[in-house]
């Protein structure tokens, strides 16, 4: 198995408190990627001398080899703000291309935006030492498997065809080499797997840091999923990849922490974690849930 990767980055950055005295931060980046990989194998099956591990010792002996080739490119920017030494936004835009996308559809945009409030600088609360409360939205995209745009060939599978009928040796048909068409069909119109989530949450410590809450709520949901569905067996294939389910994912996390005893030579920390999510599938292949 070989294995080769390049990657460039372009990464500018502006400060604009020296620029024009505005608590900002600017950044502007570019990337590419490749990634090429190549495998060949070689699988030996019943020996007809056990443990002696040369290939002309076993009866059956099947060649695989795949290679593949992934290119992508990415621009984003992104904006930080910060308002009073206590609030502070985030915003940012990344555009991604991918070779496994479709190719009438080959770039695509995800947003992202946060914020935060310290309170704790601008409300006085008895024994609050720090309280925060934040909101974040973002998209992430998942790349669909290499190659599920095209629709290929293969020889192995004429060899016996889903386990019901025999046609000769693999790849071999009245001593003539041949192909079928591969076992899944090609989706040239294939997207990424699109996820946006929403967070909202709130971190404070009481009495000097001892206590410490925690509280995030959260909301995602992922569009366009990618799957494998089934297809007729007159296209010649068993399955096609496809964007076509809505799964949302909904939760809340809470967390608790203490120093219960801190006094030389002990001390004694403490956290209690609760969890709570729901996983629910909305909508597969055009039908609601």
């Amino acid at each position: 198995h070989n294995r080769f990767e390049w990657d460039a980055n372009l990464i500018a950055s502006f400060d604009m408190i020296k620029a024009v005295g505005l608590p900002a931060k600017i950044t502007l980046g570019h990337t590419l990627n490749s990634r090429k990989s190549k495998t060949l194998k070689n699988l030996g099956e019943t020996q007809g001398v056990i443990n002696y591990y040369q290939m002309e010792n076993y009866q059956s002996v099947t060649v695989f080899e795949s290679v593949s080739l992934i290119k992508t490119q990415s621009f984003f920017g992104q904006v930080t703000y910060d308002l009073w030494d206590q609030v502070y936004l985030t915003a940012a835009l990344r555009e991604d291309g991918s070779s496994t996308f479709g190719p009438a559809d080959r770039e695509h945009l995800f947003k992202k935006f946060s914020g935060a409030w310290d309170f704790s600088k601008k409300i006085n609360i008895p024994h609050l030492n720090f309280g925060k409360v934040r909101f974040a939205y973002g998209e992430a995209g998942e790349q669909p498997s290499v190659y599920s745009i095209y629709s290929g060939y293969v020889s192995e599978n004429i060899g016996y065809l889903q386990n019901k009928v025999s046609l000769g040796k693999s790849g071999i048909y009245n001593n003539v080499l041949g192909y079928v068409s591969d076992s899944r069909l090609g989706n040239s119109a294939i997207r990424p797997e699109v996820r946006s989530e929403y967070e909202y949450g709130i971190d404070a410590e009481f009495f000097s840091g001892r206590v410490g809450v925690n509280a995030t709520t959260y909301n995602a949901t992922s569009r366009d999923v990618i799957f494998n569905v089934d297809v007729a067996p007159s296209t010649g294939s068993e399955t096609f990849t496809a964007n076509g389910a809505i799964i949302q994912n909904k939760g809340f996390e809470l967390s608790l922490s203490g120093a219960l005893i801190k006094k030389k030579p002990l001390s004694w920390n403490t956290r209690i974690l609760y969890a709570k999510n729901q996983n629910k599938l909305l909508e597969m292949a055009g039908v609601s849930a």
